[in-house]
């Protein structure tokens, strides 16, 4: 297990769905991560914008949510620490929901190669 805290919440989260080889393990602490530290309600993606990275929720809570007719927030997930909110990110062209803080939040994130 690799001694960053940050790659290795990564490495565990991933291994809840699936096993990871020593090869992939040795990828992904090779991945160049940027940690970065957002105040509460603050947007993370934007709907309509082109996210350019996948980030890993390290600390804080966060919610994927769309903004309705009516104008009001429908949210569609809840995220903890530990989870990778927008993973979907990889295969839209652009983000189709928001991606908010809902308290302060700390999230890791590289970026995407697809």
């Amino acid at each position: 297990m690799p001694s960053d805290p940050i790659r290795a919440a990564l490495i565990r989260r991933l291994r809840v769905s699936s096993a990871i080889a020593d090869e992939d393990v040795k990828e992904i602490e090779a991945l160049p991560i940027s940690v970065r530290q957002y105040p509460a309600e603050t947007a993370v993606v934007r709907d309509g914008e082109r996210a350019s990275e996948c980030c890993l929720i390290v600390d804080g809570f966060c919610v994927r949510s769309r903004t309705i007719a009516s104008g009001r927030r429908q949210i569609l997930s809840l995220q903890i620490p530990g989870e990778i909110p927008d993973l979907m990110s990889l295969f839209l062209h652009v983000m189709d929901h928001d991606l908010t803080t809902l308290t302060p939040a700390t999230r890791a994130s590289s970026a995407t190669t697809i």
